[in-house]
């Protein structure tokens, strides 16, 4: 793998109640790979009505990830991890979005993902935050990007993200 990018999506403080129980929260993971995977936009068009073609299909899904690893974080101060624990990673946006007065102690689901993906530009990294965000029907979800080429550092956040 040349490049790996790394996908942070987190609930905003009045939302967070909703990601209580499992069942909601494996809900909103496969979701989560639903839109990252492009399955969602091909049954977004679908239920439009429009027809779709195999070939129309892997241009779509060509358009998204086509593998990834997904895991589930319930803690933490998410401007902190994203600011000191993944220092090496270039962001496509500033973590200032993320919830403020996080500390490392309040219940802060949010759901790290790492795709085969390098530098995403600024309109492609906003499509992909208004699927998520209608997929997930919370308008006000906070999604962070970066991504990186050096080996050592995707070891770092394979192993952040696993917990390894």
């Amino acid at each position: 793998m040349k490049q790996l990018g790394y996908f942070v999506i987190e609930w905003p403080l009045a939302s967070r109640f909703q990601l209580r129980s499992k069942t909601a929260l494996e809900d909103a993971g496969k979701m989560i790979k639903q839109v990252l995977s492009g399955e969602w936009e091909i049954e977004r068009r679908r239920d439009r009505g429009e027809r779709i073609s195999r070939q129309r299909k892997e241009d779509i899904r060509a358009w998204w990830f086509p593998e990834g690893l997904r895991r589930w974080h319930f803690f933490g101060d998410l401007v902190k991890e994203l600011g000191e624990g993944m220092k090496g990673l270039a962001w496509v946006d500033n973590a200032s979005e993320s919830s403020s007065g996080g500390r490392g102690d309040r219940y802060n689901p949010h759901v790290n993902v790492l795709v085969s993906y390098g530098f995403i530009t600024r309109g492609k990294f906003r499509r992909i935050k208004r699927a998520l965000r209608a997929a997930l029907q919370e308008p006000d979800l906070i999604v962070h990007y970066g991504y990186t080429r050096e080996p050592a550092r995707m070891v770092h956040a394979l192993k952040y993200i696993t917990r390894a």
